[in-house]
């Protein structure tokens, strides 16, 4: 699956680097805003882990969304579900088998942080993925100027609009994940399971939720900054939570 995707890139490498670029520029923004959270910062190669994670099981989410599309083509809301829910449990399961049995995970906070980092590794990849194409589609394989273009001006819509919508959604959706766990810190590993269920059913709706207004809505800026205004009140929201569960941690020492 992964060689497919470097096969993919090797038409127009310039243009992949361009793309890795952009949106390693956006995640370097959400990284360092969300890391200010943790009080106690988490070990860096656990952080880069699930960051890779999260990247690297992008390329086994995507057949499964096409074969949603095919399977559910007809029901757009079952489809986006589909897309939704696989990708939400793939980070689940990547999170349980490579983080969230480790012993550096000592307070509750730390299920939010690494959940966030594993939500902003997808999106980062699937950002290369949604830039590539768009030079691609503007500028075919040449490699042409981008200073003042519409491909480079198109690059800059695409990546801003993924910077402050699609990427918010992936960490949002994953910290809910963290979040859920995060409130059965003290419970029994399967109460924790059980919590991160819970989270994975929710952060399924959430992100079930934005795809099929972005898909409904007229494509005008009215429309797109009331689904924009949405993901920024769930960001205010989260942030709450990551507040309260970090009163949780500070009250449990004292």
């Amino acid at each position: 699956m992964i060689s497919s995707f470097i096969t993919h890139f090797a038409s127009a490498p310039v243009y992949a680097g361009i793309a890795a670029i952009v949106a390693c520029a956006g995640a370097s923004v959400w990284l360092w805003f969300w890391l200010r959270e943790d009080e106690h910062p988490e070990p860096l190669r656990l952080l880069a882990l699930a960051f890779f994670a999260g990247a690297l099981i992008v390329p086994f989410v995507v057949p499964l969304q096409r074969l949603g599309y095919e399977l559910y083509i007809a029901n757009q809301p079952l489809m986006v579900t589909s897309w939704a829910l696989v990708e939400e449990l793939y980070k689940y399961g990547i999170a349980l088998l490579l983080i969230l049995w480790r012993r550096a995970l000592d307070e509750p906070i730390d299920y939010v942080i690494y959940m966030i980092m594993i939500g902003v590794g997808f999106a980062t990849f699937e950002n290369v993925l949604y830039l590539y194409k768009t030079l691609i589609e503007v500028n075919g394989t040449a490699i042409l100027p981008l200073a003042g273009t519409p491909a480079g001006a198109e690059l800059i819509r695409v990546g801003a609009m993924r910077f402050i919508g699609a990427s918010l959604v992936h960490i949002v959706s994953s910290a809910t994940i963290g979040v859920a766990m995060a409130f059965a810190f003290t419970a029994s590993q399967r109460i924790r399971l059980l919590a991160g269920l819970l989270g994975l059913s929710t952060a399924t709706l959430l992100h079930t939720l934005f795809n099929l207004t972005i898909m409904s809505q007229t494509q005008t800026a009215s429309s797109l900054g009331a689904v924009f205004l949405g993901v920024w009140i769930s960001v205010i929201v989260l942030l709450l939570f990551m507040e309260r569960i970090k009163r949780v941690r500070t009250q449990t020492n004292a």
